[in-house]
């Protein structure tokens, strides 16, 4: 258990220094992706600012889809979590965690 913990952390801490490159690389390619975004709107002719709020409207939605997949992702690793707790719970203690569980859904 420990081992995992250990091998978890360690995950974790290189994967925000992923995040963070990717975050810069992210920002890198949305530049490339939706320029007009990063123009200031009086520059523009009226042809671009439709554009540009095309490319707004896109780069949202983009962004929308992204949180939700990470708050789904999350949710799931919450899930996961839970399912282990409880069935450590039913190892260290098979009978106690039957009798909390038919205490639980007599309620």
């Amino acid at each position: 258990l420990k081992s995992a913990e250990v091998e978890f952390s360690s995950s974790n801490t290189n994967g925000s220094a992923s995040l963070e490159s990717s975050n810069r690389s992210k920002e890198t390619s949305d530049r490339e992706r939706f320029p007009l975004l990063y123009v200031e709107a009086s520059t523009l002719n009226e042809e671009q600012k439709k554009e540009k709020r095309k490319q707004a409207l896109l780069k949202s939605a983009e962004e929308g889809r992204a949180r939700r997949r990470r708050e789904k992702q999350e949710a799931q690793e919450e899930l996961e979590r839970k399912e282990k707790e409880q069935h450590q719970k039913y190892l260290e203690n098979p009978a106690a965690y039957i009798g909390n569980l038919h205490a639980s859904r007599t309620q």
